[in-house]
């Protein structure tokens, strides 16, 4: 059990209730996982929640205040809605990906635990934010 799903699993609590509270039981619990019926789908599941963890705090804990209270781009709250809040939730969600991967590689250092973070997550994380503002 990595430590930052200490933080993530109660993240997507917040965000998706009831169906975030069986995900943790069925897979996110050690106590719960076959080892060998489960691993992939357990991987998943654990990668998934790290995006949605991040957009969620990017998103909503943090973007939507932030622009209700303080910005405007060019005329449109809507354009800086769609523009604070997919840079706030990208960073975050890197920041999840990044406390998953460096405890795992140390060896390859900061710098290329970021860039790892980067290139496993970027995609789900462009993805998961389209279906948000979708």
């Amino acid at each position: 059990m990595m430590e930052i799903m200490d933080v993530v699993w109660p993240i997507n609590g917040w965000f998706l209730g009831p169906l975030a509270l069986w995900t943790y039981f069925r897979w996110g619990s050690n106590k719960n996982i076959d080892i060998q019926d489960n691993r992939h789908q357990t991987a998943k599941v654990v990668s998934t929640s790290h995006c949605s963890a991040g957009c969620t705090v990017g998103d909503n804990a943090v973007g939507v205040p932030f622009v209700v209270w303080t910005v405007t781009i060019a005329g449109s709250t809507l354009s800086a809605h769609l523009i604070v809040e997919f840079i706030l939730a990208y960073i975050v969600g890197i920041i999840f990906k990044f406390y998953t991967i460096y405890p795992m590689n140390e060896a390859q250092g900061r710098m290329g635990s970021i860039k790892a973070a980067i290139k496993s997550d970027s995609i789900s994380l462009i993805a998961f934010e389209v279906g948000m503002f979708g």
